[in-house]
Formats: structure tokens, C-alpha cells, sequence
């Protein structure tokens, strides 16, 4: 009998950010769409420059697809330094290397 696929029920690997807040806030944010890499590509190219009001949105869009749906906003990460950026950024594309080199 062949295997069935639910993509209802399907764990999808996650990366747990734990944000600078008063409650702690613990979100797991989820894969990427594909709208999502696309700007995120975008903007990564961009980082470097004066762009950091645009790189903490493109931060804050993706940190809110979590399970949670908990919306994280740019005035969430008001705070948010370049090193913050950096660090958010390449903790991300290590996530996205994870799951691309992971085997299903």
C-alpha cells in the first residue's frame, strides 16, 4: 500500500528565536516561502548600505511566519542594532542551509 503525504500533519523544521522583550518571547519561525526568499535575496544584497530600516522589516516578516503566528513588527525590533541584523541574517541562511542539505 502506498504511503500517504499530509501536509496537514507534516513537521516542518524550525529555527527558535528568543526575542530581547520583557516576557521573553520565544517564537519558532518556519521555512520560507517563496515570496519570502525572494525578498530576502533582495535585501541581503542591500545590507551593507543604508538599508536598515528595510532590513529589519525584511527581519520582522520573516521571524513572523512562526508556529505561533505571533506578528512580529519593525517596532519589535526597533531595537535592533546592525550587529542584531547580522546576526539574525546568518543564523537564518545557516537555518535555510540546514534544510536544503537535510535528507527527507
Amino acid at each position: 500500500m502506498p504511503k500517504t503525504l499530509n501536509f496537514n500533519k507534516m513537521q516542518k523544521p524550525s529555527l527558535r528565536i528568543e526575542l530581547a522583550d520583557e516576557k521573553h518571547t520565544t517564537i519558532f519561525v518556519m521555512p520560507p516561502t517563496k515570496g519570502e526568499i525572494e525578498a530576502f535575496g533582495e535585501i541581503s544584497a542591500k545590507l551593507g548600505g543604508n538599508k536598515l530600516d528595510e532590513a529589519i522589516e525584511m527581519c520582522a516578516k520573516l521571524m513572523s511566519h512562526n508556529i505561533a503566528k505571533i506578528p512580529i513588527t519593525a517596532e519589535t525590533l526597533a531595537d535592533w542594532d546592525i550587529y542584531d541584523i547580522q546576526t539574525f541574517y546568518r543564523t537564518y541562511i545557516d537555518y535555510l542551509l540546514e534544510i536544503k542539505n537535510s535528507k527527507n
